[in-house]
């Protein structure tokens, strides 16, 4: 009980503070119902609580959540995909930081020292298959102990529970639209293709015309849009274009140069980050992919959403519901889009056939 009554009074404190949830400002206005006191007891007794879209489960799982990362020995918490888990982590992340824990979150391509970073905080977020996979690769291929990235298994939630974790047999469907979305993206790569191979021969020019700034400026934006472009790699076997890259990489990485680094992506329809294997849609990408709508690219702010429907009074109970779950399936699908053109363009600029894919 006193536990519960720490983490609504923590939530009763922090009510009207500004909390960053994915890159959006938004104001913390939550403070635990009686009813959502109970079904944080069920989930702490190991039971079953089933709740409707928009009655408050992510904010009831904070309950047990809380009372158990108090040992020390960890706690997971189990979402059904990547996005789910970041908004979780940071959203409900605040009030458990407001309380003096540690926050985690696994994301798919992560690093395994990285992995091994957010395991060892007192919470962690992460999908169902990560956390599987993880504690399989745990299992079977770490050789010792330094390898693992898991630190234990004392307890998950899981959100969702009625979804399979893993499905027996074959899918008849998939969830997955990559053929949908394929062929623009196969466009897409092949502008920036085009794009690049033009930025090489304009970093050639320039340097023959004496312009050294301006080149490297060149050969930079062409190693943020296609690292391993032919003319780049070429380039490279030479000391001075690679002196002149680094210093213009150099340049642009400094504090005072964020804005005209943030301009010279905007030249490109996507930024590859090769060490990091991700890649990042640019504006021009997204209004390649979606003319009429490049903002479909852009997840809204669920919170600020499910506040307007609750303050809508031309809504009753029953209306308000119906919307927040018209409204979570409509998101979702948003950002399964937004997946499966992330995916397409990591697996085309990013990794190597055969390799990782």
């Amino acid at each position: 009980p006193e536990a519960f009554a720490v983490v609504k009074n923590g939530a009763r404190r922090m009510s009207g503070t500004e909390i960053i949830v994915n890159e959006h400002a938004i104001k913390w206005d939550m403070i635990h119902f009686d009813v959502q006191l109970i079904g944080g007891t069920a989930l702490h007794r190991g039971m079953i609580a089933e709740m409707q879209t928009g009655e408050g489960k992510t904010l009831v799982a904070t309950l047990p959540v809380y009372l158990n990362a108090l040992t020390g020995l960890g706690v997971h918490v189990v979402t059904v995909n990547d996005y789910l888990a970041r908004r979780d982590s940071e959203w409900m992340g605040s009030l458990y930081r407001f309380l003096g824990l540690t926050v985690g979150c696994i994301q798919n391509q992560m690093p395994p020292w990285e992995r091994r970073a957010e395991y060892a905080c007192d919470i962690t977020y992460g999908t169902n298959a990560e956390f599987g996979f993880d504690y399989l690769r745990d299992n079977g291929m770490a050789s010792t102990k330094d390898e693992q990235v898991q630190r234990g298994h004392y307890l998950a939630v899981i959100d969702e529970a009625r979804t399979p974790l893993i499905i027996s047999g074959p899918s008849t469907q998939t969830s997955h639209q990559f053929d949908k979305y394929k062929p623009m993206v196969e466009q897409l790569v092949k502008k920036q293709i085009e794009l690049c191979n033009n930025l090489a021969s304009e970093a050639k020019q320039l340097l023959d015309s004496g312009d050294s700034v301006s080149a490297g400026r060149a050969l930079f934006k062409l190693k943020l849009g296609q690292p391993r472009n032919r003319q780049l790699m070429r380039f490279m076997e030479e000391p001075d274009m690679r002196r002149l890259l680094e210093k213009a990489e150099l340049s642009f990485h400094q504090d005072a140069q964020k804005k005209e680094l943030f301009e010279l992506k905007e030249e490109l329809y996507f930024v590859i980050d090769e060490k990091g294997h991700d890649s990042d849609l640019m504006e021009m990408g997204r209004q390649f992919l979606s003319p009429g709508d490049p903002e479909s690219f852009t997840l809204p702010d669920l919170g600020t959403l499910y506040a307007d429907i609750d303050t809508n009074r031309s809504l009753n109970e029953e209306q308000k519901i119906q919307a927040k779950e018209d409204l979570q399936v409509r998101m979702d699908s948003q950002a399964e889009k937004i997946h499966n053109i992330s995916q397409l363009l990591k697996a085309y600029c990013v990794f190597e056939k055969d390799v990782q894919y």
